[in-house]
């Protein structure tokens, strides 16, 4: 049931229009890519289609240079393991009419870098492909999937792959900050509309996350079935239980530590908003909230962050776990894992401007002993050969390594799935990282171990 739905301050500031949840859209930006990956899922679902299947014999039109790594499987898509590159530039449009379609998009743009299934990395290319794989599969554009088959089946009347001309009175004004003052942010069309462009109300989010978290019906309809539902829900696989990962499109995270006080979460930011939807399984809890400004200017919006954590701390509060304290490393052989590491969420393939390669931010393992690590001068204890925890701190490490075995990767930072480390070749760090500006000609994938 819907506990609390409140609006709060002016959705459009010159007119004085106050926020009404049940009426006022917001964008969602980058909590579109929990609800595509959902779509995928009960795409697939309703298509007979395992989620293990490989997804390019149905989007077989693209080039064979997207998928020249291997299989991607639907489900590699549902937990960022596609092993795309993350190309940042070329995707955001001022009108619609400009942007290319989603083929044109991802025949250019669509890159795999790596394996699916390898390395985790935050991944809006794997999200548009689901977009264009639920086309594919359904014969009917995107938008229109995702109206018929999941916004109207949960009584979702408020919420649309952007908002259309007719209803844009009824858009939140997105504002940015210039000398202290409010300035109103353009509407941003993206070629990314499946990771990026869905907007809605949040009298419609409640009905989404009543979904979820019950049985996949609200009052209002069943989106989603009751099997879909609960597999959402459930705890997945993991040779770490302490590591939190993507799991259909959301990031896991446990608060303090504690694996009873798991939250699914995604968070979103577009030129003028910001987002936030956490789920409390275990609690039957939801809570999303949207703000018509975001922190590319003027001061970081912080309240999406800190209200959701704030009332679940405050409803149902936990002590910090105490599995992090100090115990025997199982005596594994860690110098395969010394090395230089670098987050992977950068675009590899194209040289992107001031910025590229995004230097400074290298991270040396070093090997102290047999089970025993040291990062950023934290120390770290082997659970077994690839799990590492920091005794006395909430902060554990997951190495990644590829099927011949050799070290690709570490998940970094017990609070969320996002912080993704791909290993790099250290004869080749100093060349590159020494350079004023980067080099154009050898794109970071050169680096990659």
């Amino acid at each position: 049931e819907v506990v609390l739905l409140r609006g709060f301050g002016y959705s459009n500031v010159e007119s004085t229009k106050e926020v009404q949840p049940e009426n006022t859209i917001f964008r969602l930006g980058s909590i579109s890519k929990a609800l595509t990956c959902l779509a995928l899922a009960k795409c697939c679902e309703e298509n007979g289609i395992d989620l293990n299947a490989d997804v390019f014999p149905y989007v077989a039109d693209l080039p064979d240079s997207s998928h020249r790594h291997g299989p991607v499987a639907f489900a590699d898509l549902l937990q960022h393991k596609g092993g795309f590159d993350q190309i940042g530039t070329g995707r955001v449009f001022k009108s619609a009419s400009a942007r290319p379609g989603f083929l044109e998009f991802l025949s250019r743009d669509l890159r795999t870098i790596r394996p699916a299934g390898q390395l985790p990395c935050y991944d809006t290319y794997g999200p548009t492909l689901a977009g264009y794989a639920i086309e594919q599969i359904s014969r009917i554009t995107f938008d229109t999937w995702m109206e018929q088959r999941l916004f109207r089946p949960a009584g979702m009347d408020t919420t649309f792959v952007e908002c259309p001309p007719q209803l844009r009175d009824e858009l939140a004004v997105g504002y940015g900050v210039e000398d202290g003052q409010l300035i109103p942010m353009d509407y941003e069309y993206y070629s990314t509309t499946p990771a990026s462009s869905i907007d809605s109300t949040a009298a419609d989010m409640a009905r989404f996350m009543i979904a979820i978290l019950g049985n996949g019906s609200n009052p209002d309809g069943r989106p989603f079935s009751a099997d879909l539902a609960h597999r959402v829900k459930a705890m997945p696989d993991r040779t770490n239980s302490h590591m939190p990962q993507f799991t259909f499109g959301f990031w896991e995270m446990f608060r303090q530590g504690n694996l009873d006080r798991r939250i699914l979460q995604h968070g979103g930011q577009v030129d003028g908003y910001s987002t936030s939807l956490c789920l409390v399984p275990d609690e039957a809890l939801g809570i999303f909230i949207a703000v018509n400004r975001n922190s590319e200017t003027g001061p970081p919006v912080t309240l999406v962050e800190e209200v959701p954590i704030g009332i679940i701390d405050r409803v149902f509060p936990v002590t910090p776990a105490k599995w992090f304290e100090e115990f025997d490393p199982a005596p594994v052989n860690t110098q395969r894992l010394a090395g230089k590491y670098m987050p992977n969420l950068y675009c590899h393939t194209r040289f992107e401007g001031d910025g590229w390669p995004p230097r400074g931010r290298v991270v040396s393992v070093e090997t102290v002993g047999p089970g025993k690590i040291r990062i950023l001068n934290d120390l770290f204890l082997a659970v077994d050969a690839l799990n590492f925890q920091s005794p006395g701190s909430q902060q554990t490490v997951q190495f990644h390594e590829r099927r011949d075995g050799t070290i690709c990767g570490m998940s970094y930072n017990f609070r969320a799935p996002g912080t993704t480390y791909e290993k790099l070749d250290t004869e080749l760090v100093d060349e590159v990282f020494g350079k004023e500006k980067g080099n154009e000609r050898s794109p970071l994938a050169a680096l990659v171990h």
